[in-house]
């Protein structure tokens, strides 16, 4: 069986090789040959400028020579256009010398600022001392002006009408106003007065109200207990009046102070 199949692949190779040389042959002979296109046929025609003429050839006709004549053209000097140059910039070379002298322009700067604030925050206690003492004064003129029908100064709670106390003396000293009017003092350290009440009294009674006071930091009382010790009357149509003559009355404000200022306030009822 194998050898039948040995005997097979041999004649089929053999036969494979005999007609592929068989095609090759015929290829190079028959087929690979080039066809060439046949030449355009056509017919020569002499150009000519008549019907009629003599000869067997034809020259080539004469050229006219043309003669050039060479223009001068007028060579214009070329107008220089001065360009302007970039200019030439010089790098400033930073020194040792030169920061110095920033530095110290910065220093002097700083210092003119400080005193600059120094000078504004001490212009600005000047201004609220003098205004402290302003509101003194005019506290003291509203609380403790002469009473009309009395003479000189004097001292004490007794007849006949006068202006108790000195108009020299300290606000916060207790004072009194005798005549037709009602006396008032305060006692509460460090604060002044900005606004105080005006009293309106036609009880034809008299005595003196000490009112002990609770004032917090922004001047407001907050709190007024009469029958103070030094008080020498316990009317209570008095005491009512010094309760709400102190609860109308405002301090200055103090942002040192504590939340709750006690001190005291005095109310002289004097008849007229």
């Amino acid at each position: 069986m194998d050898l039948t199949e040995k005997k097979n692949k041999r004649k089929a190779m053999s036969t494979s090789l005999v007609i592929h040389a068989l095609l090759l042959l015929l290829f190079l002979f028959f087929g690979l040959t080039t066809i060439h296109p046949k030449p355009e046929e056509g017919m020569m025609i002499n150009f000519g400028n008549t019907d009629m003429g003599l000869g067997d050839t034809e020259s080539d006709p004469a050229q006219s020579e043309i003669v050039e004549e060479a223009v001068e053209e007028e060579v214009q000097p070329a107008e220089s256009v001065a360009t302007p140059s970039d200019p030439v910039v010089e790098e400033e070379v930073v020194t040792q010398d030169m920061l110095d002298a920033i530095a110290l322009e910065k220093e002097q700067k700083r210092k003119q600022k400080v005193e600059a604030e120094e000078r504004a925050e001490e212009e600005r206690i000047a201004a609220e001392k003098a205004k402290e003492q302003a509101d003194k004064r005019a506290a003291s003129a509203a609380l403790f002006a002469k009473a009309k029908d009395g003479e000189g100064k004097g001292e004490g709670d007794t007849q006949p009408g006068g202006n108790q106390g000195s108009a020299d003396g300290t606000p916060g000293a207790p004072h009194g106003l005798g005549g037709s009017g009602d006396g008032m003092s305060f006692n509460l350290g460090g604060r002044n007065i900005v606004s105080a009440p005006k009293i309106v009294d036609t009880s034809q009674k008299e005595g003196k109200v000490v009112v002990d006071i609770i004032v917090d930091k922004y001047g407001k009382v907050v709190k007024a207990t009469p029958g103070a010790r030094g008080s020498t009357t316990t009317d209570r149509h008095l005491e009512k009046l010094a309760t709400e003559a102190a609860y109308n009355t405002k301090f200055n404000a103090k942002a040192d102070a504590s939340i709750q200022q006690k001190g005291s306030m005095t109310f002289v009822f004097i008849l007229e």
